[in-house]
C-alpha cells in the first residue's frame, strides 16, 4: 500500500524528529478475515455434531451442560466477529529505523527497532496466496512461557516481497 495522505496519523507521537515514514499498510480484508476459517469450520461441525444433544435436553444442568459443550462453537463465533470489528483497527508502518504496528480496538502499539531485529521472515498461506498477500514476520527476541520465540506479524499485507525487501535492506543497515 502507498503512503497515505497522512501518513503520521497513527504513529506521529512515536517519531522523532527528522524521522518519516516510509511505508505504511493495513491487512487486505478478504485474507484478514478468512484467516480463521479454520476455526470457523471446526465451531460448525462441533455445533451440528451436538445438535441433536439439543432435543434430549430434559432438566437445567442438561441445558447448563449444552451450553458448556458448545464451547469451541461459541469460541468460533467469537473469533470470526473479532477479525472482522478489528480489521479497521490494525495499520503498519516503517521508518528507516523502526517499524510500527498498532493492533486492536484500543491503542495496543509495538515499535521495533532495526537495530533490534534478529530476523525477518515472509509467509503466505493458500488464502493469501490467492489474494496476493502475504505476512512479514519479525524476530526481535521475544520468548513465550515455553522458550519458544515469538513474532510480531505484519498480516495479509498487499506487495508482501517488496516490502520484505524493504525491511530487510533496513534491517541490514541498521547494523
Amino acid at each position: 500500500m502507498n503512503i497515505e495522505k497522512e501518513p503520521n496519523r497513527y504513529f506521529k507521537n512515536f517519531l522523532d524528529e527528522n524521522e518519516k515514514i516510509l511505508w505504511i499498510g493495513k491487512p487486505s480484508p478478504i485474507p484478514y478475515s478468512l484467516s480463521a476459517v479454520l476455526f470457523q469450520i471446526v465451531g460448525l461441525l462441533w455445533f451440528f455434531i451436538a445438535l441433536p444433544m439439543l432435543f434430549q435436553i430434559e432438566s437445567l444442568s442438561d441445558f447448563c451442560f449444552y451450553i458448556l459443550y458448545l464451547i469451541p462453537f461459541w469460541s468460533s463465533c467469537f473469533v470470526s466477529y473479532a477479525s472482522y470489528k478489528n480489521i479497521n483497527h490494525v495499520h503498519y508502518a516503517y521508518s528507516r529505523r523502526r517499524i510500527f504496528i498498532k493492533e486492536g480496538l484500543g491503542a495496543n502499539y509495538t515499535i521495533i527497532e532495526f537495530s533490534k531485529i534478529i530476523d525477518i521472515e515472509s509467509s503466505s498461506n493458500l488464502i493469501e496466496n490467492k489474494y496476493q498477500t502475504g505476512s512479514i514476520l519479525i524476530y526481535s527476541g521475544k520468548k513465550n512461557s515455553k522458550g519458544e520465540r515469538e513474532f510480531d506479524v505484519l498480516h495479509s499485507i498487499e506487495n508482501p516481497i517488496d516490502v520484505f525487501v524493504d525491511l530487510k535492506r533496513m534491517k541490514a543497515n541498521a547494523l
